[in-house]
């Protein structure tokens, strides 16, 4: 079943499972609480199709629902400009899922204010995509930028006040690769 978002917000803090399309054109989320799973079997579309419509969540998580084994990709829609602030941990994939997940962030910008942002599950593996996207790691708290992925812009803005510490990479062989 798809949840489709025309007019107003929906929010709340319960935790909410989407089995198809999570989508829409003018309405938004402000989930404060709980996570938002778009729990699917097939290809899925995620986000505003239209309009600067900005979706807010505490966990979202994608995964795949499909019994026969087969990876299931979510992806993020371009046709909208509003950004995705995930407050809590934005996570692909599920241990137990019988193949892995892909998330392409697609052409959007994604805010990241939280300490443990970003869970890709290794078994079955999960794939983060960042396309053209922009990664915002807003949080005023310490954090460990993951270098495990190909950034096309990113952004390292702490909303609000405090000066925190941003560490790149936890890793001796992780690289961070600047290019214009």
């Amino acid at each position: 079943v798809d949840l489709t978002m025309t007019a107003g917000t929906l929010s709340g803090t319960q935790n909410i499972t989407v089995t198809g399309a999570v989508v829409g054109t003018d309405g938004g989320f402000s989930l404060t609480g709980g996570t938002l799973e778009q729990r699917a079997g097939l290809a899925k579309n995620f986000g505003t199709s239209s309009n600067p419509t900005a979706w807010s969540f505490n966990n979202l998580t994608f995964s795949n629902s499909n019994p026969a084994g087969s990876g299931t990709t979510h992806t993020t829609q371009s046709g909208g400009s509003g950004t995705i602030t995930v407050a809590g941990t934005l996570t692909i994939g599920k241990a137990g899922d019988s193949a892995g997940t892909t998330l392409d962030l697609s052409s959007r910008t994604w805010i990241f204010t939280g300490t443990s942002p970003i869970s890709v599950t290794s078994s079955p593996a999960a794939t983060l995509t960042i396309n053209t996207s922009t990664i915002r790691f807003a949080g005023t708290s310490a954090l460990t930028v993951p270098l495990s992925y190909s950034y096309y812009n990113l952004e390292l803005r702490p909303n609000g006040s405090g000066g925190p510490n941003y560490t790149l990479g936890s890793g001796a062989s992780q690289i961070l690769t600047v290019a214009s």
